[in-house]
C-alpha cells in the first residue's frame, strides 16, 4: 500500500474540491479509507479534525481572493458554498478572529494556513514488537475524564491524570474492586464524530456500581510492547502513522487500550503493551 500517496490524493482532491459541501466519505475514498479510518487517522497525524482544516484552506484561500483578486464578499461566499454573505462572514470571523471586512484594511496581521503535504521519511530503525490476537469481550470499570488530542493535548493531560489518580489514592481504591489483579487499563472510546475527542479511562476488569462500567466486545487487537511513558507515546504515534497504513488491517470501531501489568506507576520504565482493535481491510 503507498499510503503517503493515497492521503496526498485525498489532500489533493479536498484543494480541486475546496468548499463546505466536501463530503468527508468522498475524500477517504481517494486514500482507499473508510470515512471513520481516514478521520482518525488524519486527526492523530496532524492534531485537526478533518472538517477544522476544511474550514481554515477555506479561509486561507478566501483571504487570498479578497486582497489579491479584489473578489467581493458574495463572490467569495458563493464559490466556496456559502448560502450567504453574513453565514460566510461568521464562518470567517470564528475561523480568523477578525471579519472579512476588517482582514480588507490596510496593516491588518493575517494568517496563510497553507495545504498539508506527506512525504515518506526513513522508519524502521527501532524494532516494534507486536502479535495479534482475538480477545473474548470483557467487562472494565473505572475513572474516566473528556480529552482532546488537538495539538497532541492528550499526551500530556493523561499522564496528568494518572498522577492525580494515583496521588490522591483513588488508584488503591480503583484497584481494590478489581475482579482480577493481572494489571490495570487505560481505555480510549467514545470518539467524536471527527475523531478528535474522546473518553479515556482508568480501568480494571469486573464490574462496580462505584465506578462507570464499559463493556468491551470480542475483538482481534494488534498488541505492541512498549517501556515507559515515552516509548507508549512514540508507539502509539508509530502505529497509526506506519504500521497501520501499511499493514492490510484498518482500525475496527472499538476502543483502543493500554494494557498495564503490576508495576510502581511512578517508575521511570512501566511496562505496557498498547491494544488496537483491527479487522482486515475490504
Amino acid at each position: 500500500m503507498d499510503w503517503p500517496k493515497q492521503i496526498n490524493d485525498a489532500l489533493a482532491y479536498i484543494e480541486e474540491h475546496l468548499s463546505i459541501n466536501l463530503d468527508s466519505k468522498e475524500i477517504a475514498k481517494q486514500a482507499c479509507c473508510s470515512d471513520y479510518n481516514f478521520q482518525r487517522l488524519f486527526s492523530f497525524l496532524t492534531g485537526l479534525s478533518l472538517a477544522y482544516y476544511i474550514r481554515k484552506r477555506i479561509m486561507s484561500e478566501a483571504t487570498k481572493d479578497l486582497l489579491i483578486k479584489k473578489s467581493s464578499i458574495v463572490e467569495v461566499s458563493l464559490k466556496y458554498g456559502y448560502d450567504s454573505q453574513s453565514s460566510f462572514s461568521r464562518a470567517y470571523k470564528s475561523i480568523e478572529g477578525l471579519s472579512p471586512k476588517e482582514a480588507l484594511k490596510e496593516g491588518k496581521e493575517l494568517v496563510s494556513f497553507s495545504p498539508l503535504s506527506f512525504t515518506i521519511k526513513m522508519k524502521g530503525l527501532n524494532n516494534m514488537k507486536f502479535r495479534i490476537e482475538k480477545e473474548e469481550g470483557f467487562i472494565l470499570h473505572g475513572i474516566s475524564q473528556r480529552f482532546t488530542n488537538r495539538n497532541g493535548e492528550n499526551f500530556v493531560e493523561i499522564p496528568k491524570m494518572w498522577m492525580e489518580v494515583n496521588d490522591s489514592k483513588e488508584l488503591d481504591k480503583l484497584m481494590a474492586t478489581a475482579t482480577s489483579q493481572k494489571g490495570i487499563f487505560g481505555v480510549c472510546y467514545d470518539f467524536s464524530s471527527d475523531c478528535t475527542i474522546f473518553h479515556y479511562m482508568i480501568a480494571v476488569l469486573g464490574d462496580s456500581n462505584k465506578y462507570e462500567k464499559l463493556i468491551v466486545k470480542p475483538q482481534t487487537y494488534v498488541k505492541f510492547s512498549c517501556l515507559g511513558v515515552k516509548d507508549l507515546q512514540e508507539t502509539t504515534k508509530k502505529i497509526f502513522a506506519e504500521w497501520l497504513p501499511e499493514s492490510g488491517y484498518v482500525h475496527a470501531d472499538s476502543p483502543e487500550l493500554e494494557f498495564y501489568p503490576p508495576h510502581d506507576i511512578k517508575a521511570d520504565k512501566w511496562p505496557v503493551e498498547i491494544w488496537i482493535p483491527i479487522e482486515k481491510k475490504a
